[in-house]
């Protein structure tokens, strides 16, 4: 059975965006690295898949998708582009 692509596991992701889960009807979440393997059906995650699901989530869903080391964040990207200060040098 073929590995789910980074563009179905980002629906997958997108999807429990939009579910209700842990007493919230839908919103951020996080996901731990060992959960998030178990989703995309692999032992390991490369880098590649990981940028190509943060990238689908962005660009289909507005969702960003953030590295924190042992699990990501799934949260809006307006948060981020429309309420935190912006650096400019």
């Amino acid at each position: 059975m073929p590995y789910p692509t980074p563009q179905e596991i980002a629906e997958r992701l997108a999807n429990l965006y939009r579910e209700e889960f842990g007493g919230k009807k839908r919103g951020k979440f996080c996901i731990f690295k060992e959960d998030l393997r178990n989703l995309a059906g692999r032992k390991q995650l490369e880098q590649s898949t990981l940028h190509r699901i943060g990238v689908k989530l962005f660009n289909e869903h507005e969702l960003a998708f953030i590295d924190c080391g042992e699990w990501f964040g799934v949260m809006p990207a307006k948060t981020i582009w429309k309420v935190w200060r912006q650096y400019a040098p």
